[in-house]
Protein backbone atom coordinates (compact mmCIF):
# COMPACT_ATOMS: atom_id res chain seq x y z
CA UNK A 1 0.00 0.00 0.00
CA UNK A 2 2.74 2.47 0.95
CA UNK A 3 4.76 1.71 -2.15
CA UNK A 4 1.82 2.35 -4.49
CA UNK A 5 1.03 5.65 -2.74
CA UNK A 6 4.63 6.79 -3.27
CA UNK A 7 4.23 6.61 -7.05
CA UNK A 8 4.79 10.17 -8.39
CA UNK A 9 1.57 9.98 -10.43
CA UNK A 10 -0.39 9.02 -7.30
CA UNK A 11 1.23 11.79 -5.23
CA UNK A 12 0.35 14.32 -7.94
CA UNK A 13 -3.23 13.01 -8.20
CA UNK A 14 -3.72 13.38 -4.43
CA UNK A 15 -2.40 16.96 -4.48
CA UNK A 16 -4.66 17.88 -7.39
CA UNK A 17 -7.78 16.42 -5.70
CA UNK A 18 -7.40 17.61 -2.11
CA UNK A 19 -10.73 19.46 -2.25
CA UNK A 20 -12.70 16.61 -3.80
CA UNK A 21 -15.12 14.56 -1.67
CA UNK A 22 -13.51 11.14 -1.06
CA UNK A 23 -16.87 9.41 -1.62
CA UNK A 24 -17.12 11.01 -5.08
CA UNK A 25 -13.70 9.62 -5.95
CA UNK A 26 -14.68 6.11 -4.89
CA UNK A 27 -17.94 6.27 -6.84
CA UNK A 28 -15.97 7.34 -9.89
CA UNK A 29 -13.15 4.82 -9.42
CA UNK A 30 -13.87 3.28 -12.86
CA UNK A 31 -12.50 6.46 -14.44
CA UNK A 32 -9.04 5.73 -13.00
CA UNK A 33 -8.42 1.99 -13.43
CA UNK A 34 -4.66 2.46 -13.11
CA UNK A 35 -4.88 4.16 -9.69
CA UNK A 36 -5.52 2.71 -6.17
CA UNK A 37 -8.53 4.96 -5.64
CA UNK A 38 -9.66 3.49 -2.29
CA UNK A 39 -6.23 4.15 -0.74
CA UNK A 40 -6.09 7.58 -2.39
CA UNK A 41 -9.52 8.46 -0.94
CA UNK A 42 -8.23 7.62 2.55
CA UNK A 43 -5.25 9.93 2.05
CA UNK A 44 -7.41 12.79 0.80
CA UNK A 45 -9.95 12.42 3.62
CA UNK A 46 -7.17 12.33 6.22
CA UNK A 47 -5.40 15.33 4.72
CA UNK A 48 -8.66 17.29 4.74
CA UNK A 49 -9.00 16.54 8.45
CA UNK A 50 -5.47 17.55 9.46
CA UNK A 51 -5.08 20.68 7.32
CA UNK A 52 -5.52 23.07 10.25
CA UNK A 53 -4.25 20.76 12.98
CA UNK A 54 -1.01 19.79 11.20
CA UNK A 55 -0.33 22.45 8.56
CA UNK A 56 3.36 21.54 8.11
CA UNK A 57 2.53 17.85 7.66
CA UNK A 58 -0.31 18.75 5.30
CA UNK A 59 2.10 20.82 3.18
CA UNK A 60 4.45 17.86 2.70
CA UNK A 61 3.12 15.78 -0.26
CA UNK A 62 5.36 12.81 0.57
CA UNK A 63 3.84 12.13 3.99
CA UNK A 64 1.18 9.42 4.29
CA UNK A 65 -1.64 9.28 6.80
CA UNK A 66 -3.77 6.59 8.45
CA UNK A 67 -7.53 6.64 8.12
CA UNK A 68 -9.49 9.51 9.60
CA UNK A 69 -10.50 7.67 12.80
CA UNK A 70 -6.83 7.09 13.70
CA UNK A 71 -6.13 10.82 13.45
CA UNK A 72 -8.92 12.07 15.73
CA UNK A 73 -6.80 11.78 18.87
CA UNK A 74 -3.58 13.03 17.25
CA UNK A 75 -2.04 16.13 18.80
CA UNK A 76 -1.81 19.35 16.85
CA UNK A 77 1.61 20.72 15.93
CA UNK A 78 1.09 23.41 18.57
CA UNK A 79 0.42 21.01 21.44
CA UNK A 80 3.02 18.45 20.29
CA UNK A 81 5.79 21.07 20.33
CA UNK A 82 4.57 22.33 23.70
CA UNK A 83 4.81 18.84 25.25
CA UNK A 84 8.22 18.15 23.73
CA UNK A 85 9.70 21.07 25.67
CA UNK A 86 8.26 20.30 29.11
CA UNK A 87 11.05 17.92 30.20
CA UNK A 88 14.77 18.01 29.43
CA UNK A 89 16.76 14.87 28.76
CA UNK A 90 18.38 12.68 26.14
CA UNK A 91 16.01 9.72 25.81
CA UNK A 92 12.24 9.47 25.52
CA UNK A 93 9.84 6.56 25.11
CA UNK A 94 6.53 7.22 23.35
CA UNK A 95 4.60 4.20 24.56
CA UNK A 96 1.51 4.92 22.45
CA UNK A 97 3.00 6.06 19.14
CA UNK A 98 -0.15 6.30 17.00
CA UNK A 99 0.17 8.82 14.18
CA UNK A 100 3.66 9.78 15.36
CA UNK A 101 3.00 13.52 15.65
CA UNK A 102 4.10 13.72 19.28
CA UNK A 103 6.99 11.32 18.67
CA UNK A 104 8.33 13.52 15.88
CA UNK A 105 8.10 16.61 18.10
CA UNK A 106 10.09 14.79 20.81
CA UNK A 107 12.73 13.80 18.24
CA UNK A 108 13.56 17.46 17.65
CA UNK A 109 14.46 17.85 21.34
CA UNK A 110 15.63 14.39 22.51
CA UNK A 111 18.60 12.46 21.05
CA UNK A 112 17.12 8.96 21.46
CA UNK A 113 13.44 8.35 20.71
CA UNK A 114 11.56 5.03 20.79
CA UNK A 115 8.08 4.77 19.26
CA UNK A 116 5.93 1.82 20.43
CA UNK A 117 2.68 0.91 18.67
CA UNK A 118 0.79 -2.41 18.28
CA UNK A 119 -0.98 -1.48 15.02
CA UNK A 120 0.95 -2.89 12.03
CA UNK A 121 -0.33 -0.27 9.58
CA UNK A 122 0.45 2.64 11.90
CA UNK A 123 3.99 1.33 12.41
CA UNK A 124 4.52 1.06 8.67
CA UNK A 125 3.26 4.60 8.10
CA UNK A 126 5.40 5.89 10.98
CA UNK A 127 8.55 4.33 9.53
CA UNK A 128 7.80 5.92 6.16
CA UNK A 129 6.97 9.36 7.59
CA UNK A 130 9.93 9.48 9.96
CA UNK A 131 12.21 8.69 7.01
CA UNK A 132 10.60 11.47 4.95
CA UNK A 133 11.00 13.86 7.90
CA UNK A 134 14.62 12.75 8.41
CA UNK A 135 13.82 11.87 12.03
CA UNK A 136 15.99 9.34 13.86
CA UNK A 137 13.22 7.39 15.64
CA UNK A 138 13.22 3.69 16.50
CA UNK A 139 9.84 2.13 15.61
CA UNK A 140 8.82 -0.89 17.71
CA UNK A 141 5.72 -2.92 16.85
CA UNK A 142 4.38 -4.01 20.24
CA UNK A 143 1.70 -3.40 22.83
CA UNK A 144 2.73 -1.23 25.75
CA UNK A 145 2.39 -4.18 28.15
CA UNK A 146 4.54 -6.52 26.04
CA UNK A 147 7.20 -3.88 25.54
CA UNK A 148 7.48 -3.19 29.27
CA UNK A 149 7.84 -6.91 30.02
CA UNK A 150 10.80 -7.31 27.63
CA UNK A 151 12.43 -3.90 27.86
CA UNK A 152 15.85 -3.53 29.53
CA UNK A 153 16.39 0.19 28.90
CA UNK A 154 15.72 3.25 31.05
CA UNK A 155 14.52 6.62 29.80
CA UNK A 156 14.61 10.26 30.87
CA UNK A 157 10.91 10.53 29.99
CA UNK A 158 8.02 8.21 29.16
CA UNK A 159 5.13 9.73 27.24
CA UNK A 160 1.72 8.05 27.13
CA UNK A 161 -1.32 9.13 25.14
CA UNK A 162 -3.68 6.19 25.78
CA UNK A 163 -6.63 5.43 23.52
CA UNK A 164 -9.82 7.08 24.72
CA UNK A 165 -12.27 5.11 22.58
CA UNK A 166 -13.77 1.70 23.39
CA UNK A 167 -14.58 -1.11 20.96
CA UNK A 168 -17.89 0.56 20.00
CA UNK A 169 -16.08 3.89 19.37
CA UNK A 170 -17.54 5.60 22.45
CA UNK A 171 -15.45 8.34 24.09
CA UNK A 172 -13.83 7.39 27.41
CA UNK A 173 -13.13 9.95 30.12
CA UNK A 174 -11.78 8.20 33.23
CA UNK A 175 -8.13 7.09 33.44
CA UNK A 176 -9.02 3.53 34.42
CA UNK A 177 -10.94 3.07 31.16
CA UNK A 178 -8.07 4.05 28.85
CA UNK A 179 -6.03 1.60 26.78
CA UNK A 180 -3.40 1.02 28.01
CA UNK A 181 -4.46 1.41 31.63
CA UNK A 182 -1.92 3.92 32.96
CA UNK A 183 -2.90 3.24 36.56
CA UNK A 184 -2.21 -0.50 36.24
CA UNK A 185 1.11 0.21 34.50
CA UNK A 186 2.31 2.72 37.07
CA UNK A 187 4.84 0.41 38.82
CA UNK A 188 6.29 -0.92 35.56
CA UNK A 189 6.71 2.61 34.21
CA UNK A 190 8.36 3.84 37.38
CA UNK A 191 11.04 1.16 37.12
CA UNK A 192 12.43 2.58 33.87
CA UNK A 193 11.87 6.33 34.25
CA UNK A 194 11.53 8.94 36.98
CA UNK A 195 9.41 11.15 34.75
CA UNK A 196 6.15 10.13 33.07
CA UNK A 197 3.95 12.46 31.03
CA UNK A 198 0.34 11.33 30.57
CA UNK A 199 -2.07 12.95 28.12
CA UNK A 200 -5.72 12.69 29.17
CA UNK A 201 -9.13 13.75 27.96
CA UNK A 202 -10.01 17.46 28.28
CA UNK A 203 -13.16 16.25 30.08
CA UNK A 204 -11.23 14.37 32.77
CA UNK A 205 -11.94 15.02 36.47
CA UNK A 206 -8.52 16.36 37.54
CA UNK A 207 -9.03 15.87 41.27
CA UNK A 208 -10.12 12.25 40.81
CA UNK A 209 -7.09 11.56 38.61
CA UNK A 210 -4.72 13.09 41.17
CA UNK A 211 -6.07 10.57 43.68
CA UNK A 212 -5.30 7.70 41.28
CA UNK A 213 -1.75 8.67 40.24
CA UNK A 214 1.37 8.77 42.41
CA UNK A 215 3.94 11.59 42.58
CA UNK A 216 2.24 14.02 40.19
CA UNK A 217 4.24 17.25 40.31
CA UNK A 218 2.40 19.31 37.68
CA UNK A 219 -0.88 19.30 35.79
CA UNK A 220 -0.99 21.19 32.51
CA UNK A 221 -4.34 22.37 31.15
CA UNK A 222 -3.74 23.27 27.51
CA UNK A 223 -6.02 25.16 25.15
CA UNK A 224 -5.34 26.45 21.64
CA UNK A 225 -7.01 29.72 20.67
CA UNK A 226 -9.23 29.26 23.74
CA UNK A 227 -10.42 25.79 22.77
CA UNK A 228 -9.60 23.21 25.43
CA UNK A 229 -7.38 20.47 23.98
CA UNK A 230 -5.42 18.47 26.56
CA UNK A 231 -4.91 17.74 30.23
CA UNK A 232 -1.36 16.54 30.96
CA UNK A 233 -0.07 14.94 34.16
CA UNK A 234 3.67 15.11 34.81
CA UNK A 235 4.81 12.47 37.28
CA UNK A 236 8.24 13.02 38.83
CA UNK A 237 9.31 10.26 41.22
CA UNK A 238 12.65 11.91 41.95
CA UNK A 239 11.29 15.30 42.99
CA UNK A 240 8.09 14.65 44.88
CA UNK A 241 6.00 17.79 45.21
CA UNK A 242 4.18 18.73 48.40
CA UNK A 243 1.72 20.74 46.34
CA UNK A 244 0.71 19.94 42.77
CA UNK A 245 0.95 22.97 40.50
CA UNK A 246 -1.88 23.50 38.02
CA UNK A 247 -0.41 25.27 34.99
CA UNK A 248 -2.88 26.66 32.47
CA UNK A 249 -1.67 27.58 28.98
CA UNK A 250 -3.66 29.12 26.14
CA UNK A 251 -1.45 28.54 23.10
CA UNK A 252 -1.69 30.60 19.95
CA UNK A 253 -2.45 33.85 21.77
CA UNK A 254 0.07 36.72 21.99
CA UNK A 255 -1.38 37.88 25.31
CA UNK A 256 0.32 36.62 28.50
CA UNK A 257 -1.82 33.51 28.65
CA UNK A 258 -0.35 31.39 31.42
CA UNK A 259 -1.94 31.02 34.85
CA UNK A 260 -0.32 28.86 37.55
CA UNK A 261 -1.61 27.96 41.00
CA UNK A 262 -1.90 25.14 43.51
CA UNK A 263 -5.18 23.74 44.80
CA UNK A 264 -4.12 24.72 48.31
CA UNK A 265 -3.89 28.36 47.18
CA UNK A 266 -7.31 28.08 45.57
CA UNK A 267 -8.82 26.48 48.67
CA UNK A 268 -7.56 29.31 50.89
CA UNK A 269 -8.56 32.15 48.55
CA UNK A 270 -11.86 34.02 48.69
CA UNK A 271 -13.86 35.89 46.06
CA UNK A 272 -15.08 39.46 46.18
CA UNK A 273 -18.46 39.59 44.50
CA UNK A 274 -19.74 42.45 42.41
CA UNK A 275 -22.54 43.36 40.08
CA UNK A 276 -21.39 43.90 36.47
CA UNK A 277 -19.24 47.00 35.99
CA UNK A 278 -17.75 48.50 32.81
CA UNK A 279 -15.65 45.48 31.81
CA UNK A 280 -16.38 41.74 31.84
CA UNK A 281 -13.62 39.09 31.84
CA UNK A 282 -14.24 35.51 30.70
CA UNK A 283 -11.17 33.40 31.70
CA UNK A 284 -9.64 31.19 29.05
CA UNK A 285 -11.05 27.66 28.98
CA UNK A 286 -7.79 26.18 30.26
CA UNK A 287 -8.07 28.26 33.46
CA UNK A 288 -11.67 27.23 34.00
CA UNK A 289 -10.67 23.61 33.45
CA UNK A 290 -7.92 23.97 36.04
CA UNK A 291 -10.42 25.30 38.59
CA UNK A 292 -8.65 28.46 39.76
CA UNK A 293 -11.87 30.43 40.09
CA UNK A 294 -11.26 32.32 43.35
CA UNK A 295 -7.57 33.00 42.69
CA UNK A 296 -8.30 34.41 39.25
CA UNK A 297 -10.34 37.25 40.70
CA UNK A 298 -7.94 37.80 43.59
CA UNK A 299 -4.76 38.01 41.48
CA UNK A 300 -6.18 40.49 39.00
CA UNK A 301 -8.29 42.40 41.55
CA UNK A 302 -11.52 41.60 39.78
CA UNK A 303 -15.00 41.23 41.20
CA UNK A 304 -16.74 37.91 40.54
CA UNK A 305 -20.37 38.02 39.46
CA UNK A 306 -21.38 35.09 41.67
CA UNK A 307 -20.08 31.81 43.06
CA UNK A 308 -21.29 29.82 40.05
CA UNK A 309 -20.92 32.52 37.40
CA UNK A 310 -17.30 32.38 36.33
CA UNK A 311 -17.28 35.88 34.91
CA UNK A 312 -15.34 38.77 36.46
CA UNK A 313 -15.68 42.52 36.30
CA UNK A 314 -13.86 45.81 36.84
CA UNK A 315 -14.54 49.54 36.45
CA UNK A 316 -11.24 50.14 34.64
CA UNK A 317 -9.76 48.04 31.84
CA UNK A 318 -6.95 45.77 33.12
CA UNK A 319 -4.48 44.61 30.48
CA UNK A 320 -2.81 41.19 30.27
CA UNK A 321 -5.61 39.33 32.01
CA UNK A 322 -5.68 35.82 30.45
CA UNK A 323 -9.29 36.11 29.35
CA UNK A 324 -11.68 37.29 26.70
CA UNK A 325 -12.50 40.88 27.66
CA UNK A 326 -15.78 42.65 26.92
CA UNK A 327 -16.79 46.27 27.35
CA UNK A 328 -20.33 46.66 28.63
CA UNK A 329 -22.39 48.97 26.43
CA UNK A 330 -25.63 48.72 28.40
CA UNK A 331 -27.93 46.44 30.34
CA UNK A 332 -30.84 44.95 28.37
CA UNK A 333 -34.26 43.87 29.60
CA UNK A 334 -35.42 40.36 28.79
CA UNK A 335 -38.35 41.26 26.54
CA UNK A 336 -38.10 40.30 22.87
CA UNK A 337 -38.43 43.90 21.64
CA UNK A 338 -35.36 45.08 23.56
CA UNK A 339 -33.28 42.15 22.38
CA UNK A 340 -34.37 42.44 18.75
CA UNK A 341 -33.59 46.16 18.87
CA UNK A 342 -29.90 45.62 19.65
CA UNK A 343 -29.40 42.80 17.14
CA UNK A 344 -28.55 43.37 13.49
CA UNK A 345 -31.54 41.74 11.73
CA UNK A 346 -31.50 39.01 14.35
CA UNK A 347 -27.70 38.54 14.14
CA UNK A 348 -25.76 38.90 17.38
CA UNK A 349 -23.35 36.67 19.30
CA UNK A 350 -24.80 35.03 22.41
CA UNK A 351 -22.97 33.87 25.55
CA UNK A 352 -24.73 32.12 28.44
CA UNK A 353 -23.10 31.76 31.87
CA UNK A 354 -25.03 30.39 34.86
CA UNK A 355 -28.34 31.15 33.16
CA UNK A 356 -31.39 28.84 32.98
CA UNK A 357 -31.11 28.74 29.16
CA UNK A 358 -28.00 27.83 27.22
CA UNK A 359 -26.86 29.86 24.20
CA UNK A 360 -28.70 27.71 21.64
CA UNK A 361 -31.93 27.83 23.62
CA UNK A 362 -31.63 31.61 23.91
CA UNK A 363 -31.08 32.00 20.17
CA UNK A 364 -34.10 29.81 19.47
CA UNK A 365 -36.31 31.68 21.95
CA UNK A 366 -35.46 35.13 20.59
CA UNK A 367 -34.90 34.02 16.96
CA UNK A 368 -31.29 35.11 16.94
CA UNK A 369 -28.34 33.91 14.90
CA UNK A 370 -24.60 34.34 15.39
CA UNK A 371 -23.08 37.34 13.65
CA UNK A 372 -22.15 40.96 13.95
CA UNK A 373 -19.56 42.53 16.23
CA UNK A 374 -21.55 42.68 19.45
CA UNK A 375 -22.37 40.15 22.15
CA UNK A 376 -25.31 39.52 24.43
CA UNK A 377 -24.14 37.96 27.69
CA UNK A 378 -26.92 36.21 29.62
CA UNK A 379 -25.73 35.58 33.18
CA UNK A 380 -26.54 35.82 36.89
CA UNK A 381 -24.86 37.91 39.56
CA UNK A 382 -25.41 37.48 43.31
CA UNK A 383 -28.85 39.08 43.17
CA UNK A 384 -30.46 38.68 39.76
CA UNK A 385 -30.26 37.57 36.15
CA UNK A 386 -28.50 39.96 33.81
CA UNK A 387 -28.44 40.55 30.06
CA UNK A 388 -25.46 42.64 28.99
CA UNK A 389 -24.90 44.15 25.57
CA UNK A 390 -21.13 44.15 25.05
CA UNK A 391 -18.37 44.54 22.51
CA UNK A 392 -15.29 42.29 22.62
CA UNK A 393 -12.02 44.09 23.30
CA UNK A 394 -9.64 41.12 23.34
CA UNK A 395 -10.12 37.47 22.41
Amino acid sequence: MIQSLQNPKVVQFIQENLHVKPTDLILGAHKYPELPIKEIAVQIESRQQIQKKLPKWYANPKLLFPKKSNLEQASSEFTAEFKANLVQGKSVLDLTGGSGVDTFAFSKVFEQVDYVEPNVELCALARHNFKVLNANINVIESTAEEFLQLNQKSYDLIYIDPSRRNTTNQRLIALEDYEPNVIALNDALSEISDKILIKASPMLDIQKALGQLRDVSKVFCVSVDNEMKEVLFLIDHQHKAEEVNIICHNLGNPKAATFTFSMDEEDHASSEFSEPKSYIYDPYTCIKKGGGFKLFGKRFRLGKLSTNTHLYTSSEFIEQVPARVFKVIKHISSDSKSIKKVSDNGAINVISKNHPLNANQIKKKYRLKDGGNQFLIFCSDQNQKQILLCEMLTS
